[in-house]
């Protein structure tokens, strides 16, 4: 029996780095595709931020000095960016831009397939289903696109931990009226691990997970409101908070209290839906999968969920007309079906986000395809609970053929048209790349204009002060023979936390200048040095310091539930 175990566990490792090697060959190719309109600066300047500020000796990265020429910006502190570390920790050995970057793409790939797959073998009944249930699930169109073109870097972080939001939920809702405490502490932790994924990659998933989670508690209402059901979502919700903390803590300090653009952008509507797949595109599975950046039907990306997904869909379809179906299929397919509708232009985002408060706020995901990387998860178990209702073996084996063959010719011809027709670059150190290459400028500060920065220190008044040093966002200026009343304006954007002192410990006080930067009046002549910081409010500091403690009393807890666990089968 333990042998068997072994061989099992040895099948499931040599699966999944095949398929990861599969759906990698694309990072094989020389540089990496970098086509106008794509996300692809901007998250390579995220990572070298964080290498930056490492490099200087700072930790957690909170504010990134490297953005538009040395201005900074707290990307770290609205994005979340923990896995964005191990290619940063790369970029601080020397390993080049973009080669770092290919690296940590092989790593996401390998991560998401190991969840799809463990997650999948707890659902599942065999072995061949998990494995063409992950096979379908990590050669989505969707996904390669977002990989590989859309450079989407947060969404595809954020797709590894869907499925196990999906496993999370499954064990909630597929529980016994009566179960032990433990059983449920489990169930909260691993939907807590979920929603912690999403949390530290992308806010915009965990959105959209949450909808969908609350369409499930009402499809389940009967078992929701059990008492178990609430006590195991409330119990995810809390440890998704203290674990949390660190990120959580900052994020809303700088949402509550500094006016940047993504503030004034999350308070409105967004009119997305002409944004929303149209039909032709769903079923579009070989369109052109480069885009030029406008955002319409005819010139944006490939967004259709691929042709596995569609014909499992149909599979359900079939299955439940001839009454061969379960509760279970019939729910996977109407989320599915339920997702791909949202997903679309025809439905009445514009008319919601108009008229409602949750519409508004419903929009702020800027592109209603985005669900399509659920709908992916959600038919890739889907097709397993087909799978396992069907008896007859050539069925079975027909099915299984076709699906699989479906993912080979997506990944097959993905992989050509990125060959052929990508434009590839080579971004070799920081200095190759754009620092202005914001995206929206979610996090730059209201009424701010880049175009008038021109990196000088502005004077008003006698004197001189000079940049002697800087270390990450720390900076060490000489000031000489600079007389009192003299206001002085750096060349920072004046964001919350920075301060400056003197040579004697006086802190003295910022305030904004023209365009938002930092500026500070002298009250006395003033010879010698002021040191420029950024300094992390204390609460940050509490929230820092609860999350590890959360995470160290959580890793205690999985040991002894798992010794438990081997105690009760060795007995």
């Amino acid at each position: 029996m333990r042998n068997k175990h072994i061989n099992n566990r040895i099948i499931y490792i040599v699966f999944i780095l095949a398929v990861t090697f599969l759906i990698s060959i694309p990072l094989l190719i020389p540089g990496i595709e970098g086509r106008y309109g794509q996300d692809l600066g901007f998250h390579l300047n995220r990572i070298e931020g964080i290498a930056v500020e490492l490099e200087a000796g700072h930790f957690p990265v909170r504010m990134q000095s490297f953005w538009m020429d040395g201005y900074g910006y707290p990307v770290s502190i609205y994005y979340g960016d923990i896995l964005l570390y191990i290619p940063a920790l790369l970029r601080m050995i020397g390993v080049p831009v973009v080669a770092a970057y290919k690296l940590f793409l092989v790593l996401i790939n390998l991560l998401t397939v190991t969840i799809a797959a463990v997650c999948f073998g707890k659902m599942m009944n065999r072995t061949s289903i998990v494995f063409i249930c992950t096979l379908v699930y990590v050669c989505a169109s969707y996904r390669l696109e977002n990989v590989y073109i859309r450079a989407a870097v947060g969404e595809v972080c954020a797709g590894a931990f869907l499925p196990l939001i999906i496993y999370g939920l499954y064990r909630i809702y597929k529980a016994p009226k009566q179960i032990s405490d433990i059983e449920m502490l489990k169930n909260s932790i691993i939907l807590m691990l979920g929603i912690t994924g999403l949390i530290n990659t992308h806010i915009l998933s965990l959105e959209m997970v949450g909808i969908t989670i609350i369409i499930v508690a009402l499809v389940l209402f009967k078992k929701t409101f059990l008492k178990q059901v609430i006590f195991t979502y409330l119990c995810a919700l809390g440890l998704s908070f203290i674990v949390n903390m660190f990120f959580i803590v900052p994020f809303t300090d700088y949402y509550l209290t500094q006016d940047v653009f993504i503030n004034r952008t999350a308070g409105g509507a967004k009119l997305i839906q002409d944004s929303g797949m149209t039909l032709s595109e769903l079923f579009n599975f070989f369109k052109y999968p480069f885009a030029n950046g406008i955002d319409t039907a005819d010139e944006r990306l490939l967004v259709t969920p691929g042709i596995a997904s569609i014909l499992i869909i149909i599979l359900a379809t079939i299955l439940l007309i001839a009454k061969k179906g379960n509760k279970e299929i019939l729910l996977y397919m109407i989320l599915s079906v339920v997702l791909l509708f949202v997903a679309t232009c025809y439905f009445p985002w514009d008319v919601l986000a108009d008229n409602t408060y949750v519409g508004a706020f419903l929009s702020q995901v800027q592109f209603p395809w985005r669900y399509i990387g659920i709908v992916v998860a959600l038919t890739s178990v889907l097709l397993g609970r087909i799978l396992e209702a069907i008896s007859d073996k050539r069925i079975f084996a027909g099915i299984y053929i076709v699906i699989c063959a479906s993912c080979i010719v997506t990944l097959t011809w993905f992989t050509y048209e990125y060959a052929t027709y990508g434009e590839f670059k080579y971004y070799e150190t920081g200095e190759d790349l754009n620092s202005y290459d914001m995206g929206y400028i979610e996090y730059l500060r209201m009424d701010t204009s880049r175009e008038s920065f021109t990196g000088d220190i502005d004077i008003e008044g006698t004197g001189n002060i000079e940049l002697t040093e800087q270390r990450g966002v720390d900076r060490d200026y000489i000031v000489t023979d600079v007389a009192g009343g003299t206001n002085i304006t750096l060349p920072i954007v004046n964001y919350r936390g920075y301060e400056i002192i003197d040579d004697s410990g006086n802190s003295i006080e910022i305030s904004d200048g023209d365009n938002n930067l930092i500026s500070f009046t002298l009250s006395s002549d003033y010879t010698g040095n002021l040191y420029l910081r950024y300094k992390q409010a204390k609460d940050w500091k509490y929230a820092i310091i609860i999350s590890l403690f959360a995470v160290l009393a959580l890793i205690i807890i999985i040991i002894a539930i798992n010794r438990k666990n081997v105690t009760e089968e060795q007995q």
